[in-house]
């Protein structure tokens, strides 16, 4: 989104969630599954919504005083057999995809009790609990998936954008840079820091992360736009002219990035 703060831009909050099965080829070791296994199968997340005009100035967020769930079944639940509890996968994946999360965490619950060391159910779960808005449970789990796989990028990826959603920066930059390690051509986790470096007032490096998300994403319409926003408050109006109209580019009728690419020309008597 776009929010105006004393006549500055704030960067569009492009933190976007992503599915595990993205980049899941890329996994090291035995852990790694095949293109056709049940996680491997789904189709990422859409990008974040496009930026708003001006939108209403978000409330703060505060900490989940839901009681969080355990994220490890407890041992004493009855063990399933490995048809059931394939089962059990499958119906967890497509519950997700039907977007009935709590439907979807108690198949992936019993999954696990079986399956203690499934590092992709864990990162399932830590969506399905996200997308409940339960952010304490879904760090957890993802924090247990990363115990599993250290160098799981999707999982550290969406661990970095809860944590920003908890005002954890510091640790959202962490994650976001483990990310980046494990997969140096993951656009949306260089994007992702960028938006929270430009957070932290670190805008010369938000401008570096950005670039690399483009390099690796040209048609990256949330990386183009911050670009263009990072470098207006840099004073760099003819390179922000260049960022805005590739934005535009992607989206042609998309008003408020028209707005903003006349306010960066006009800085440049254009």
């Amino acid at each position: 989104m776009v929010l105006i703060v004393g006549g500055m831009v704030v960067l569009a909050a492009a933190l976007t969630l992503v599915w595990s099965g993205v980049f899941s080829s890329t996994k090291p070791g035995p852990s790694a599954k095949s293109a056709d296994s049940p996680s491997a199968a789904k189709e990422p997340i859409p990008s974040a919504t496009l930026p708003s005009a001006v939108p209403p100035t978000p409330a703060p967020a505060v900490a989940d005083s839901t009681p969080v769930p355990n994220p490890i079944p407890s041992p004493v639940e009855p063990k399933t057999s490995g048809s059931d509890t394939n089962d059990l996968l499958n119906l967890g994946t497509s519950l997700l995809h039907e977007g009935q999360f709590e439907e979807a965490i108690s198949a992936y619950q019993k999954h696990l009790v079986a399956h203690p060391d499934d590092e992709e159910a864990y990162f399932d779960l830590g969506f399905a609990y996200g997308r409940l808005g339960l952010n304490g449970a879904a760090i957890t789990n993802y924090e247990q998936a990363l115990k599993l796989l250290p160098e799981y990028a999707e999982a550290h990826n969406n661990l970095g954008n809860l944590l920003v959603k908890e005002h954890r920066l510091p640790e959202a930059v962490e994650h976001f840079n483990a990310a980046i390690k494990a997969l140096p051509e993951h656009a949306s986790a260089h994007n992702n820091l960028g938006r929270t470096l430009a957070e932290l007032g670190r805008m010369p490096d938000a401008v570096q992360q950005f670039r690399e998300a483009i390099r690796y994403d040209s048609n990256y319409f949330d990386a183009y736009f911050n670009l263009g926003s990072a470098q207006l408050q840099l004073g760099q109006a003819p390179q922000a002219v260049e960022a805005f109209s590739s934005a535009l580019r992607l989206y042609p009728d998309h008003a408020p990035t028209r707005q903003w690419l006349e306010r960066a020309r006009a800085r440049v008597g254009q």
